[in-house]
């Protein structure tokens, strides 16, 4: 009995010396007659607490910024990029409509080389062209539309060859139209053409008619008549290169002479067989 007494009031003793240590308390060995009896220490419910659990209170009273830092200041597994790769900048992404596999490149075809000339001249050329010595009154007008059709009038005026009926002389004459087929080019500034078709106003067979004391006789249409090919110049036609059968119908009426770089200066039609010269300035 008083082995247990002795063994309680020691007890009480540990218990009274440990004030406030905290929450755990060693092991208390109680011995009693029939052994000894192991007792769990107790909480001291008067114990001062800010009531944050002991594994949760921060070092110092404050948390870390951030968060808890990972055990060990590792990152977590799955996380950590390899290390020399290179930053990832933004994907690129495709635009509205745009396909994602790359269009496979196509080649360019290459037109086939045409002359500069390829223009239809009938487009560019003035309407009017003239057919003229300069010597007399005589010449031949010619207008040409941008299809090619043409009408024309050739007057040759003899005053001096008068009579009874016709004091006032005679008037060779021919009214004529038709069309040029399309001209080809046969170098830069220079085209190829036919006379597709002509009519007469009035056959050329030398019929005579009198009007207001004038003689009519007509002709053929001077200038186109019996013409097997025509070759239309434009206005930078080397000089050098036309047939001086041609320049001649230039220089006796208008005065002729190239122009500074050597051109011709001025729209032409020349009949091949006959050697005659059709000519327009702008």
């Amino acid at each position: 009995m008083r082995a247990s007494i002795l063994a309680l009031a020691l007890c009480l003793l540990l218990l009274a010396g440990c004030g406030k240590q905290g929450a755990q308390f060693s092991t208390a060995v109680v011995t009693t007659g029939g052994g000894t009896e192991e007792h769990a220490p107790a909480e001291d419910a008067g114990s001062e607490s800010d009531g944050l659990e002991p594994a949760e209170r921060p070092e110092g009273g404050k948390e870390p910024e951030g968060g808890k830092e990972p055990e060990g200041g590792k990152e977590p597994e799955g996380e950590k990029e390899p290390e020399g790769a290179p930053e990832a900048g933004p994907a690129e992404q495709p635009g509205p409509g745009a396909e994602r596999e790359e269009p496979e490149k196509l080649e360019k075809l290459e037109s086939p080389e045409s002359p500069e000339n390829s223009e239809n001249p009938f487009e560019i050329m003035p309407r009017d062209f003239l057919f003229s010595s300069g010597a007399g009154a005589w010449g031949t007008e010619l207008t040409i539309e941008t299809d090619g059709s043409f009408s024309g009038l050739f007057v040759d005026s003899d005053m001096g060859v008068s009579g009874e009926g016709y004091p006032d002389g005679t008037r060779y004459v021919c009214t004529f139209s038709g069309k040029f087929s399309q001209p080809e080019p046969v170098d830069e500034t220079t085209w190829s053409m036919e006379i597709e078709s002509m009519e007469l106003e009035h056959p050329a067979d030398g019929t005579e008619e009198y009007a207001d004391g004038v003689r009519y006789v007509y002709s053929e249409p001077y200038g186109l008549e019996d013409a097997e090919g025509l070759l239309v110049y434009s206005p930078l036609t080397p000089a050098e290169s036309l047939p001086e059968d041609f320049l001649i119908w230039l220089r006796m009426p208008w005065g002729w002479e190239p122009e500074e770089d050597r051109t011709l200066g001025c729209w032409g039609i020349y009949n091949v067989s006959q050697g005659y010269g059709f000519t327009a300035f702008e």
